[in-house]
C-alpha cells in the first residue's frame, strides 16, 4: 500500500533532477556560446 503512495512522488522527484539537469545542460551550452562570441570579437 505505502508503495502506490510514493510513486508519484518518486515520479516527480524523478522529473525534476531530469528538469535541472537539463537546465545545467543549458547553462554550460550557454556559457561556451558566450565564451566562442568573445573569443571572435
Amino acid at each position: 500500500e505505502p508503495l502506490i503512495i510514493l510513486q508519484p512522488i518518486l515520479l516527480t522527484r524523478m522529473l525534476m533532477l531530469m528538469w535541472l539537469g537539463e537546465l545545467n545542460r543549458g547553462k554550460k551550452c550557454l556559457s561556451a556560446g558566450w565564451r566562442l562570441l568573445w573569443t571572435i570579437s
